[in-house]
């Protein structure tokens, strides 16, 4: 697992924990099981990220279920979703009617709390995500559409999209940037941030292209008609890899960047070394 996500998720738990000290129980009572729920990808092409999220949960669980022995035992329900918005909206009823979960761990990315926020929100159970980052989640000049249970720990679209620009763009003499969307909550939310701090001249193009693309022909022409030295991707990891790897194969040799929604130890093995 990646030490940035083990703390992401970690803190989460943490605070998902947290408000369990108001349930102290009598020094002679039993233990007191607490149920947390985990809601993220945890089978299909986006599982390492679902499954290094439940193991940063789990870690902090048993952290605190030691230093708490004879008080507490917290327990975790999954709830896989796929990291597929649509799934997300069937197994989120699942867990809001479990009367026994007192909060949640996720979801994992926007669409998918997105689509999980009616019932949680109805339940008024406390969400805290580890990488949701959408900003219309939680700013209230956006909707804040996550009030009032939802919770995160890393920084929104809002700060991370004109972060990577800037990262991308660093030391190219004359950038021209092309930038590329999954037409995901997550994807499309980094770019409307990112656009409006791109300086005069650098922005060469943008397309938004289906997650579900294998075929990225129709991208890579838009890309190399606009004379670009910069592509940056802000979908996930399982896509940007065959992406690069066509762009490379096609004769692209200029940067290619992606946001956090790429950084997986799975794209290392996904991509090969031509795009690392």
């Amino acid at each position: 697992m990646k030490k940035r996500g083990l703390i992401s998720v970690a803190a989460a738990a943490a605070l998902a924990v947290s408000s369990l000290v108001g349930f102290a129980p009598a020094s002679h009572a039993k233990a007191k099981t607490i149920t947390l729920a985990f809601q993220g990808p945890l089978t299909g092409e986006e599982a390492s990220v679902g499954q290094d999220e439940l193991a940063g949960m789990q870690y902090a669980i048993k952290l605190f279920n030691a230093k708490n022995k004879g008080k507490y035992k917290v327990k975790v329900v999954q709830a896989d979703d796929q990291g597929d918005p649509a799934q997300s909206a069937k197994v989120a009823p699942g867990i809001a009617s479990n009367k026994k979960i007192i909060g949640l761990v996720g979801a994992a990315y926007s669409g998918a709390t997105i689509a999980a926020l009616p019932y949680y929100k109805q339940r008024g159970l406390a969400m805290v995500s580890p990488s949701a980052t959408r900003v219309s989640i939680t700013d209230p000049a956006d909707g804040n559409i996550g009030f009032p249970v939802f919770h995160r720990v890393v920084p929104t679209d809002k700060v991370q999209g004109p972060a990577l620009f800037k990262l991308a763009t660093k030391g190219v003499s004359s950038p021209k940037v092309y930038i590329v969307d999954d037409q995901s909550a997550y994807g499309v939310g980094l770019v409307d941030y990112m656009k409006p701090t791109i300086p005069a001249g650098q922005g060469a193009g943008f397309d938004s292209v289906s997650d579900r693309t294998t075929d990225w022909s129709a991208t890579i022409a838009k890309v190399k008609t606009a004379g670009a030295n910069v592509v940056i991707y802000t979908g996930y990891f399982p896509q940007a890899a065959p992406f690069f790897k066509q762009l490379r194969d096609s004769g692209y040799t200029g940067i290619l960047a992606g946001g956090d929604g790429v950084l997986s130890p799975t794209f290392v093995t996904l991509a090969p070394a031509s795009v690392l």
